[in-house]
């Protein structure tokens, strides 16, 4: 089934999920650059500082080398640490990755190990090989040793060089001309193994054959490119070799694609977009035979309906959404959007808009016909605890909050309403500035219709209420897990008088911090389940202008608790606010947090 979640706007449809997009972190890398993906894929795996600026044309320093190549391995950071170079003490950051590498054999534990060394390119060429296990051949093929420049065709390195080009880790520009004793830099490292990460198979030589359809623009001198090959705008059936996989009954699919296009009476109305069409149809359908309601491929005409800024002001209703088994829902109305205000639910399911049914429409259509200028009305008939009733919506300029301080009897409540990619910066600096000089006896956060966003926001939330070191929430992958910690300790470390709001509408990364604090018994939550969503989703932009929503990994709180479906489970259970109530501007549940937080003081 299809999941997406949007934000119904003027013009605009927000993606919110716990990995919306990468975050740009480093001040010197820009979503323009050809390294960026690469970039922010170390950043969100937690591989790379995204302190300053990442500086791509300074050599890499063997520690961070040594410390990207394993961690596309697969370390245990808090495993044992056993086998290490001569230098480097247990206590390490380094030490579980090196560790990793001596067991390995890629380094040499009686070698003293400096980590600021510089590496070459040479040498980084056959540890990236090694780690990955692949073989060089034994004789360089003359097709490709004709294709390097730089360095003598009797050169050793040209048979690493040769099994790094065939296994997607290096392209041409790597070795026109290719200096062996150059010294590494920070782009290459990062490149070559997120190359490898997006399209790479273990192959010694470029003998091998390579099908593709006739129809791919990305084949560059019959080979796909690291980042070309994102684009799987093809139909294809590979020649694969070791462990890596082949499509089932792909010569089949291709084979329907070819005579469709050859034997089709009318095959002059199939025009050269109109096969891309079939493609991208192809392979929406793919991705929804899955059945995991939160992955989808969004074809390249609609992407740009889910781009645009988490922060600003627009104009539209002003609520957050999904297609949940293929019903338009309401998952959160913003805060102070004529949605709430008009009364809209977290759950409400939109049977019609302006009287016009919707089943069997898309989501964009859907929004389409909801999103207008301000001030002109618009009529949701819903569906809600199975009753029918019709909500008449006055469209204005929506302002998208992140978070909001006030105090209610000495009580500071901060409202965080979505993660953007600063709300753990601005919720550092509000309650260093505006709460802790107070000496509050505790706090409240509310959480209600908090629909999640930035994966990077909810470890910087997170660590506000820690000690330095302390496990946030640990993501599991299909071949390893990374675990989030603490960087510093927070400002609200010692702070354990808190309550948190929540509701259906809390989801995402929102309850990651609502799990943390639940598990280390540092707040009472209060409330209802939340929506319970404990995967995650990397977005994937194609050069074919597609875009892929894939879940690649679920979320776990300290304790090891999966909250996927039934949610976070509140310790207090308490109704949550009505819509006559919200109308009245009265917060029983608000009410009942301050009031518990003063009993406990």
């Amino acid at each position: 089934m299809k999941r997406y979640t949007a934000l119904v706007v003027s013009g605009l449809i927000l993606i919110m999920s716990f990995v919306l997009a990468p975050v740009q972190a480093f001040t010197d890398v820009h979503p323009h650059q050809n390294i960026y993906d690469a970039v922010q894929y170390f950043l969100e795996k937690g591989s790379l500082d995204d302190r300053g600026q990442f500086s791509a044309d300074r050599q890499i320093s063997q520690g961070l080398f040594w410390k990207l190549v394993m961690s596309e391995v697969g370390v245990d950071k808090d495993g044992e640490v056993e086998d290490l170079p001569a230098g480097i003490l247990p206590d390490d950051p380094l030490a579980p990755y090196l560790s990793q590498a001596v067991k390995m054999r890629l380094i040499e534990a009686r070698i003293t190990f400096n980590q600021n060394d510089a590496i070459t390119q040479g040498a980084a060429i056959k540890a990236i090989l090694a780690s990955k296990d692949i073989l060089p051949p034994k004789r360089v093929t003359p097709a490709f040793r004709n294709k390097v420049t730089g360095i003598s065709p009797r050169s050793s390195y040209l048979r690493y060089l040769e099994a790094a080009f065939a296994s997607n880790i290096i392209e041409e520009k790597d070795f026109q001309p290719f200096t062996p004793h150059a010294k590494l830099t920070r782009r290459q490292t990062v490149e070559w193994l997120y190359n490898f990460k997006e399209g790479g198979e273990k192959k010694e030589s470029t003998t091998e054959p390579e099908r593709f359809t006739d129809e791919n623009p990305n084949v560059q001198n019959g080979r796909m490119t690291g980042r070309n090959i994102k684009a799987i705008s093809q139909l294809t059936t590979r020649t694969k070799t070791n462990d890596t996989l082949s499509i089932p009954d792909g010569k089949i699919l291709e084979e329907v694609y070819r005579e469709l296009i050859n034997s089709y009476r009318f095959g002059e109305d199939i025009t050269q977009e109109k096969r891309k069409a079939m493609v991208n149809a192809a392979i929406a359908a793919m991705v929804e035979e899955m059945g995991d309601k939160y992955s989808s491929y969004i074809q390249p005409k609609d992407v740009s309906k889910f781009q645009g800024s988490l922060d600003g002001n627009f104009e539209g209703i002003g609520a957050y959404v999904d297609m949940i088994e293929g019903k338009f829902t309401i998952i959160s109305p913003i805060k102070g959007s004529p949605a709430e205000e008009a009364g809209l639910l977290p759950g409400d399911v939109v049977d019609k808009v302006d009287g016009e049914p919707i089943e069997g429409k898309d989501i964009h259509t859907i929004t389409s016909l909801i999103k207008g200028q301000a001030g002109t009305k618009v009529k949701l008939a819903i569906t809600r605890n199975l009753g029918v009733e019709e909500i008449e919506v006055t469209r204005g300029e929506i302002t998208v909050p992140s978070i909001n301080l006030e105090w209610q009897k000495g009580i500071p409540v901060i409202g965080i309403h979505q993660f953007n990619r600063d709300t753990g910066i601005k919720l550092r600096q509000l309650i260093e500035a505006e709460v802790i000089p107070k000496n509050p006896k505790g706090l409240v956060i509310d959480f209600r219709n908090d629909p999640g966003g930035y994966l990077v926001a909810a470890v910087q939330v997170g660590e506000i209420f820690l000690k330095e070191g302390r496990e946030i929430f640990s993501v599991e992958y299909k071949d390893n897990t990374q675990t989030y910690k603490a960087s510093r300790t927070g400002p609200l470390e010692s702070m354990t008088n808190i309550v948190v709001l929540q509701n259906k509408g809390t989801a995402s990364a929102s309850e990651i911090v609502a799990s943390m604090l639940q598990d280390y018994g540092k707040a009472t939550i209060m409330g209802s389940p939340s929506l319970g969503k404990g995967t995650v989703q990397n977005i994937n932009n194609f050069n074919n202008g597609g875009l892929l929503k894939l879940t690649v990994a679920k979320w776990l709180s300290p304790k090891g608790r999966w909250i996927h479906e039934k949610g976070v489970i509140p310790d207090v259970e308490m109704e949550d606010q009505t819509v006559e109530e919200r109308r009245a501007k009265i917060d029983k549940p608000l009410e009942r947090a301050v009031q518990h937080v003063l009993g406990n003081s």
